[in-house]
Parts: C-alpha cells; sequence; structure tokens
C-alpha cells in the first residue's frame, strides 16, 4: 500500500491500512472511495459462513433485507388479487 507522499508503506489490517491511506484528513473524493472499498471488503470478508451465525449485526441486516423482500413480495401479490377480483 502507498501512502499520499507515494512511499511504500505496510499496512496490517483494514484499520492501519485506514490510518496510512489519510482518511481522517480530507484528501480527496479518491481516498475516500479506497476507504469505503477496503472496508466493504474487510465486512464481506468477516462475512463467511461459519462467522455469520455469531454475527449479530450480520445477521440483523440479513433479516431487514430478507424481511423488506418478503413485505415487497406481499404488497406485489395483493394489488395483483385485487388486480384479478376486478
Amino acid at each position: 500500500m502507498r501512502d499520499w507522499l507515494r512511499r511504500d508503506v505496510r499496512a496490517k489490517g483494514p484499520t492501519a491500512a485506514l490510518a496510512v491511506s489519510g482518511i481522517g484528513r480530507s484528501r480527496g473524493l479518491r481516498d475516500i472511495a479506497f476507504g469505503i472499498r477496503l472496508r466493504w471488503r474487510a465486512l464481506l470478508r468477516g462475512l463467511d459462513r461459519r462467522h455469520l451465525r455469531s454475527n449479530e449485526i450480520a445477521l440483523t441486516a440479513l433479516g431487514i433485507v430478507v424481511g423488506g423482500a418478503i413485505g415487497i413480495g406481499v404488497v406485489i401479490v395483493h394489488q395483483l388479487s385485487l388486480w384479478l377480483h376486478e
């Protein structure tokens, strides 16, 4: 990984990489986008099947997504049945 002065810097873990890239300071949109991608990859890496069952935040987010999809499906089926009854 390289820091903002283009020097080679070794960082361990996503939080160290964010500190090296200068996300806390206003460096520009490229650094912010890099930080978002880095955090997203760390989140996805932590969501493998064996860790998913012990991760309450991930289970809550998954429940919200699945519940929302089911709710939208119910509304669609309900509207379809009303339309067919007319």
